[in-house]
């Protein structure tokens, strides 16, 4: 989109951005996400095999139901650490809709922007020899990337449906920051919710218990009192599809 590259300017820089869009044709390119993937294999490549994560992750997302093409990018997760696959497998999704594909990848990858990558491994001091830090606390879980591609105002998603699946998320947000009863498993929850949602038209997943307790690494008692309690207030809704799903209302 050709706002995207004025999409961090201040106001009154966007503004002036868009008087001269008129100026130009946009061509409409669209390119699968998932060739990003190997991007980010190759990105972490200098990072050791993580065996004891890998086998852990990977049974996590067991029970997560994805399209058939995107299988083969789950062989090797461990040279992904510390990005958990549901994150890897969101974010060239995001990288495409929301951002400049590769552009916003890397930029992900390797800025020392706020929630993107470096930003999660300074906040957990990764200055260890990584063998020492297969645990969960410091893998990067899909509800990270919610903040770097949707905290900002100004990030335009590619179609008017995503638009409003992103605000819709933003008042759930909104919603529990207001309340006193907040917990901060909620505001993940609501993050990954929305993530999961927003792409599962190429992913192919769908917004079930065993896709957000495989998201977020959540006991299933703690998951479940927490969604009941978010149903409760109207954070989330519940909607039947088959399978149980959870949605920003």
């Amino acid at each position: 989109n050709f706002t995207d590259y004025a999409s961090r300017l201040g106001k009154s820089r966007r503004n002036d951005w868009k008087k001269i869009q008129g100026r130009f044709r946009q061509q409409n390119f669209q390119e699968n996400p998932m060739q990003l993937f190997a991007l980010i294999k190759d990105q972490l490549r200098s990072t050791l095999p993580a065996t004891a994560w890998s086998k852990h992750v990977r049974k996590e997302c067991t029970g997560v139901g994805v399209a058939n093409s995107v299988k083969d990018y789950l062989v090797d997760v461990g040279n992904l650490f510390p990005l958990h696959p549901m994150a890897a497998l969101a974010l060239p999704v995001l990288s495409a809709r929301v951002g400049q594909n590769e552009r916003t990848l890397f930029s992900f990858l390797s800025s020392r922007e706020p929630f993107s990558l470096r930003d999660f491994l300074n906040s957990k001091l990764l200055d260890e020899p990584l063998i020492k830090l297969e645990s969960d606390e410091h893998t990067l879980r899909i509800d990270w990337l919610y903040d770097y591609f949707f905290g900002s105002e100004s990030r335009a998603s590619d179609s008017p449906s995503s638009r409003q699946l992103v605000a819709r998320s933003r008042q759930a947000l909104r919603k529990l920051s207001d309340s006193s009863e907040n917990l901060p498993l909620e505001f993940r929850l609501v993050k990954a919710v929305a993530l999961i949602e927003f792409t599962s038209g190429t992913l192919g997943w769908k917004t079930s218990i065993q896709a957000i307790q495989a998201a977020l690494g959540t006991e299933t008692s703690q998951l479940q009192d927490t969604l009941d309690s978010l149903m409760q207030r109207k954070v989330l809704i519940s909607r039947r599809e088959g399978t149980e799903n959870f949605v920003n209302p």
